[in-house]
This record gives C-alpha cells, sequence and structure tokens, in this order.
C-alpha cells in the first residue's frame, strides 16, 4: 500500500506494505502493562519483573484462552515456566552448577514450529522448573538471554487437545539481578500451524514526503514527514507537513508501475482527511486527535498540517474509519465535513 497526499503543488510518498493480511488474521497479539514510573528505558515497553529479595519472588501470568499457559518468574533466577504439557524452545547446558534448561533467543523471523527451530520443546522439569532466562551465580550470570535487551521465546501449548504455536519477547539487558522485561507476545488461533517470530505484532514505517519521493520525481520544494504502523487490519498514520502545503486531496494506494501513477486505490481519503488545524509548536509533542464527527474549524494556514487517524481494513475488502464505515463525499458535504 502506498499513502499518497496531492496538491497543486506535487508532493506524494510511496511507502510499500508486504503484510499479508488474511493471514494476520489468525494471530492473536497483546502486550504486556509498561512499567510506571519509568526507571529504566525498557519500563516503557513492558514489565519489569526485579524481585529485590529471592524470598519473595515476582511473577507474571500469560493467560491464553482463559489458562494460565507460562508463569514468568523473577527470584533466585529470570525464568519462565510452562503450565502443563505446554513448553518452550530450550536447550540443556548441563553445567555442573545448574541443571535447570536455558530459553533459547530466537531472532524476528524465525520459524517456531514442530521442529522447536532445530532444538527442543522443553516442558517444566519436576524438580528443576522453568528455563532460565538469566541467573546470577557464584560463577557469574548465566542464561542466553543475560546482556540481551530484547529477543524471542517459541512458545508450544496445548488448548482444547491440540497443539499451538507462539512467541513472547523479553529481555534481561540489566547483568547481575535475576530479573528482566517482558514485552509482548502473539499465537497462532489454528492448531498445528506454525508461526514466525514476531509475527502479528504492529509494523512501524517511517518516511520522509519529498518531490523526489513523487512518480515521477520533481522539484517540489514541499516537504513533510509520515509514521504508520500497521497493526493486525488497522493502519494508523501520523503526517506532518509544512505550512505552505495545500492539499486537495489524499489516498492510499497500492504499488505502481514505473512512471505511473497506482490505479490500485484502497482508501480514498478525499476531503474527509484534509483539515487545518490550529497552530501547535514545532515539532509536536504528541499526535493531535481528528475527530470526523465534527466540522472543522477553518483558522489560517498553521505553521504545520498534521493529520493523525486510524484505518481499520476489515477483510482486506472495505475500508472503514475506527469501526464506522468511510464516509462518501457527499456524505462529507452533507454533515459539513471538508
Amino acid at each position: 500500500m502506498a499513502p499518497s497526499v496531492q496538491s497543486s503543488a506535487p508532493l506524494a510518498l510511496l511507502l510499500s506494505f508486504s503484510t499479508n493480511i488474511a493471514h494476520a488474521q489468525s494471530i492473536v497479539y497483546g502486550r504486556f502493562p509498561p512499567t510506571s514510573p519509568v526507571v529504566f528505558p525498557y519500563d516503557a515497553q513492558g514489565t519489569r519483573l526485579w524481585a529485590a529479595d529471592p524470598s519473595t519472588p515476582q511473577t507474571f501470568d500469560l493467560v491464553i484462552g482463559g489458562q494460565t499457559a507460562y508463569t514468568f518468574y523473577s527470584g533466585t533466577e529470570f525464568a519462565i515456566v510452562p503450565s502443563s504439557l505446554n513448553a518452550v524452545i530450550a536447550v540443556q547446558p548441563g553445567l555442573p552448577s545448574d541443571p535447570s534448561p536455558f530459553a533459547k533467543p530466537l531472532t524476528q523471523g524465525q520459524k517456531i514450529g514442530p521442529d522447536a527451530a532445530g532444538d527442543s520443546w522443553v516442558p517444566d522439569i519436576p524438580g528443576i522448573g522453568g528455563s532460565t532466562l538469566t541467573a546470577s551465580r557464584d560463577i557469574g550470570s548465566i542464561g542466553y538471554f543475560t546482556g540481551v535487551e530484547s529477543a524471542y521465546i517459541g512458545l508450544q501449548f496445548h488448548m482444547n487437545g491440540r497443539i499451538y504455536y507462539g512467541w513472547v519477547r523479553a529481555g534481561a539487558p540489566v547483568t547481575g539481578i535475576n530479573g528482566g522485561w517482558i514485552y509482548d507476545y502473539a499465537y497462532e488461533t489454528q492448531p498445528d500451524t506454525p508461526i514466525n517470530a514476531g509475527a502479528g505484532a504492529p509494523i512501524p514505517f517511517t518516511a520522509n514526503f519529498t518531490g523526489k519521493n513523487e512518480v515521477l520525481p520533481n522539484t517540489s520544494t514541499h516537504s513533510g514527514t509520515g509514521s504508520f504502523t500497521f497493526d493486525g487490519n488497522t493502519l494508523s498514520y501520523y503526517l506532518e507537513l509544512d505550512g505552505t502545503f495545500q492539499p486537495t486531496s489524499a489516498g492510499i494506494f497500492g504499488p505502481a508501475n514505473p512512471g505511473l501513477n497506482s490505479p490500485r486505490l484502497v482508501a480514498d481519503l478525499g476531503t474527509c482527511g484534509i483539515s487545518s488545524l490550529s497552530p501547535i509548536p514545532f515539532p509536536p509533542i504528541g499526535p493531535v486527535t481528528f475527530d470526523l464527527n465534527r466540522s472543522p474549524i477553518i483558522l489560517p494556514a498553521p505553521i504545520i498540517l498534521v493529520r493523525n487517524y486510524p484505518l481499520d481494513i476489515g477483510d482486506g475488502l472495505g475500508v472503514y474509519w475506527g469501526h464506522e464505515k468511510e464516509r462518501s463525499k457527499s456524505q462529507c458535504d452533507a454533515e459539513g465535513i471538508s
């Protein structure tokens, strides 16, 4: 898909998305709550588990289908403990000082399926416990997640007698402690279906609006920036354009052939998506909310033009604004939206 903003002075952006929308619908994705107050930079990304005293451990359950599938533990070590017949991809290094298996850190895109990415599916071993991410010992810190800010753990869990696969992203960037952070997770809703590490997570893109990105390139002096996040079927975008740029229409298009504008219209934003907002400090502190249910306040050209709104691409067949179907131009005119 490619977003395009048109004006009497051409300026556009082509941005490709390679996500398979139909496949993404079979993946459930979730985030762990951020830690507050923020002490470490990782706190804003997920939940910190860091037991100051091993005698009072901290735990966090990953619940799937209403049941605890895995428990993260921080106490005498930082570990992931599978429930029942569930397992994680791990290896058993056979250290004489610690017989625990070590969770194997996976990279984005690695396939998680029956072959355990070339290693083993390890359950909760009686008398030993779960798989270690990091642990502080007399010999030093052990565990393959030691010093790792972020990596994936392969999951294999059972539900209603069937096997499912998923991933959870965690890290232990602060060495010498028996704790770390858990960030997000995802799993396939289709049984016996492998999943790639990181699949289902929101996909961020950033880009610069310049004349050279137009098809064909031009010498426009206008500029802007855009950030885009593709989350399941929802495309959220945030645009900043220079104040002298006066858009007349906007749209999101598929790939274009060389030297041609794309005929593959995904969403015609029309004049519904164009509005002058009140001047705000540059750069903006955060997203500016745009409410399609109200008429925009017409003001002189702002310092920058900001557009921020999500699109829900339901089933890849229709385009929706949030949970509300996209308005036609006649509906916009009737509701006073321009």
